[in-house]
């Protein structure tokens, strides 16, 4: 974020009348959501009031971010914005800027978006259970229940682990565990949640389907057959189409995509909502090169099992090769915030290549700083940002890529030519992007 940076202090020096000024005071502010928990890559846009806004930060995983501010005596504008919250807009007045010295320490708080909620109450399990699960367990499941909704199982996981501490059998956050520990591949814990279920819901569809998974992946062939005849008693038409997917699964391994294909469409007309059906479905057409079926298969593995990863990634990758590069840009947002690994930092790279062979210089340059933040050693991603950087005329900023490009390989010869090329422009107080 380094040039955007660059930017909003020259913003609020002019705004100051003091050109060669340094900003005085900071703004360090903290985002966290309605229980206190601290928001992470919260987008932070700001500039003096009358200004134009930049992004100049992004929240750290503690939720932090600093900001420096100029001009006491004019209004300091504030956006604060992150996928499954609520934006927030606020303004801090001259008569709170005035008394501050040095760091001025503001928390902001952003509300969910609002959506379909499925809470509980006093849960009650009826003849069987003669009894009702505290309040306090119920509320943690619920405050889980939003933040799952708002995109974030994660976090949403240390609620219903906390519900479950103080009422072990509580149904609803066992259920829900059992889904969240299955897709964060901890088998073990999906199969004992699920268990839990089980015993009180024996022919619970779900928790029998997480059951078999979560047996297979441990390697436990003779249990996950028992598993696979109890889904078979319960609902015939599931245990076949689980029976079918099964070799479906095997031909994929084998390569045999055509094959595959054939038999996951058999399974998908037994039970057209199976989960696991589509996603080989969405990864064998992948492989396949048939990325318009693919693109159509992940979305919907992205209906049935919202925190899909891998569903989201095949989609983006799917609509690229497709050259649909305005639809695939929102998958790559979630990417950014669901998985900030380097295959998603490898993906903004490339997306601000792409960006900037089509002429979108500033988009290109989000996509590189993007790519930063997630991996600051990534040299050839300064470059990159330098080149951009030159091209919108911000030699500053190029200069600090490049030098950061250099930092990282002092002997990177085309680092030292977009620096030298940034240092000349500063000197002539111009462009050099040619």
């Amino acid at each position: 974020m380094y040039a955007r940076r660059w930017f909003l202090i020259l913003a609020l020096l002019a705004a100051a009348g003091s050109p060669g000024a340094a900003a005085d005071l900071e703004l360090r502010g903290t985002v966290v959501d309605v229980y206190g928990d601290p928001i992470p890559r919260v987008a932070v846009e700001a500039a003096p009031k009358g200004g134009d806004l930049e992004d100049v930060a992004t929240t750290d995983h503690k939720g932090r971010f600093d900001v420096p501010i100029g001009d006491r005596q004019t209004a300091f504008r504030l956006v604060l914005s992150r996928t499954g919250y609520r934006t927030l807009k606020r303004t801090l007045r001259p008569e709170e800027l005035a008394g501050a010295r040095g760091k001025l320490k503001q928390s902001f708080t952003l509300q969910y978006q609002k959506k379909r909620m499925e809470e509980v109450d006093d849960l009650d399990l009826g003849p069987r259970v003669r009894r009702k699960f505290s309040r306090a367990a119920t509320d943690q499941y619920n405050k889980g229940f939003r933040i799952q909704q708002a995109g974030d199982p994660k976090t949403a996981r240390r609620y219903f682990e906390e519900a479950l501490r103080l009422e072990p059998e509580l149904p609803e956050a066992n259920a829900a565990l059992a889904s969240i520990y299955l897709e964060e591949d901890r088998f073990q814990d999906a199969l004992t949640a699920a268990g839990i279920v089980l015993r009180e819901q024996p022919k619970d569809p779900q928790a029998l389907r997480i059951r078999y998974d979560a047996l297979l992946a441990l390697g436990e062939d003779a249990e996950a057959e028992k598993a696979l005849a109890q889904i078979q008693q319960s609902d015939s038409g599931m245990g076949t189409a689980i029976l079918v997917h099964n070799d479906a699964v095997r031909a994929f391994r084998a390569r045999d995509f055509d094959q595959a294909t054939r038999i996951l469409a058999e399974v998908l007309e037994i039970a057209p909502e199976y989960a696991p059906a589509w996603d080989v479905l969405a990864k064998t057409r992948a492989m396949a090169g048939d990325h318009r079926e693919a693109a159509e298969a992940a979305r919907k593995v992205q209906e049935l099992s919202p925190g899909n990863i891998d569903a989201v990634a095949i989609e983006h990758d799917s609509l690229v090769h497709l050259g649909e590069f305005a639809a695939a840009a929102p998958l790559l947002d979630r990417l950014r915030e669901m998985d900030p690994g380097d295959l998603t930092a490898k993906r903004l790279h490339a997306a601000g290549l792409r960006a900037l062979d089509g002429g979108k210089a500033e988009l290109a340059r989000r996509r590189f700083e993007e790519s930063l933040v997630i991996d600051p050693e990534a040299r050839a991603v300064y470059n990159a940002l330098a080149t951009v950087c030159l091209t919108l005329e911000d030699p500053q900023a190029a200069l600090e890529a490049s030098e950061k490009a250099l930092v990282l390989d002092p002997s990177d010869a085309h680092a030292g030519k977009l620096a030298a090329k940034a240092r000349a422009a500063l000197s002539q107080g111009g462009n050099a992007s040619h």
